[in-house]
């Protein structure tokens, strides 16, 4: 450690100490913070998410076209995110939407700032989709 880096004095303020010692979350929860963190530090799953802030409920084959990823590595990295619990996936017929959950909005905010607006976040998929999209036997 560089010196100037050290206190020159072994000093502790105790109370002060104690009282944030208090406040830190649980061990448990800062896990839990530290893994969501660590899953949007890929570039590629950073780059889904901006996706999905961006446009609201989107299906795999349309969030790996936009960010430029086979769609099975786009499913790989959708699988982490949900692992993490940023992100929920739901089917629609033969499709599987995906959107952010509050956490995964949380995180993201909290990584990038205001950054890009959610452009169709509060619109559901089928108002999104075409409107086959909702039929069970839409192909794409």
């Amino acid at each position: 450690m560089v010196e100037e880096e050290r206190c020159s004095l072994l000093c502790l303020d105790l109370p002060h100490a104690e009282a944030v010692r208090a406040d830190l979350p649980e061990s448990q929860d800062i896990a839990v913070a530290s893994g969501r963190a660590r899953a949007l530090a890929d570039a590629s799953r950073l780059r889904i998410a901006l996706a999905l802030r961006a446009g609201g409920e989107m299906c795999v084959c349309d969030l790996a076209w936009v960010c430029g990823l086979t769609q099975n590595l786009a499913s790989h990295h959708l699988r982490v995110l949900r692992s993490a619990e940023l992100a929920v996936s739901r089917r629609v017929g033969k499709l599987v939407i995906y959107s952010l959950t509050d956490a995964g909005r949380t995180m993201l905010a909290a990584l990038t700032g205001a950054g890009l607006p959610a452009i169709h976040a509060d619109r559901p998929a089928a108002e999104v989709l075409p409107a086959a999209a909702a039929d069970a036997s839409y192909e794409r």
